[in-house]
């Protein structure tokens, strides 16, 4: 019987022993691999990371990612415009105008949807005029306008009301 139970014992510590070990697998969301004749560089990002090694000059991993990195980031607040995209009057009848004050860019994008997600108008803007757009083909309702820029992408959405 103490045998048995020896054998039991001593086959279940093996299983556990071995269900423990540990697979160092990189499992990351993004990440890239880079190498020339001196060095190669690998990164993840989403990812734990454990140091094995470390050196004045170098750090090495077991299997996961070097942990150390740096971000810079500078902001330059005088780039910062403040303006303004005036849409008016709203509610409408038949045309409804747009314009954009302190503009840092010329040509805009606007694109015009119904309530049911169509897009009725596309329509190109510009900064140094008042644009007047005619809407007397189009029936009274709510319409989303979402004006954005080639440079700056999304500015703005706007819910204007058609009536008569």
């Amino acid at each position: 019987m103490k045998e048995i139970l020896f054998i039991s014992c001593l086959v279940s510590v093996s299983i556990f022993g071995y269900s423990q070990q540990t697979l160092q697998h990189v499992v990351a969301t993004s990440g890239n691999y880079f190498a020339n004749e001196d060095v190669s560089l690998s990164f993840t990002l989403g990812e734990a990371v454990i140091i094995a090694s470390t050196t004045d000059n170098l750090i090495i991993t077991q299997g996961f990612q070097q942990p150390e990195y740096q971000v810079t980031n500078y902001t330059d607040e005088s780039l910062y415009v403040q303006f303004n995209i005036k849409i008016y009057p709203n509610p409408f009848a038949n045309s409804i105008s747009v314009d954009f004050q302190n503009s840092p860019v010329n040509n805009y994008t606007l694109k015009v949807f119904d309530l049911t997600g169509k897009m009725v108008l596309l329509e190109n803007l510009r900064s140094d005029t008042i644009n007047s757009i005619d809407f007397t083909p189009f029936s009274s309702g709510q319409y989303l306008f979402i004006i954005s820029s080639e440079t700056s992408g999304l500015l703005g959405i706007h819910v204007v009301q058609k009536i008569i």
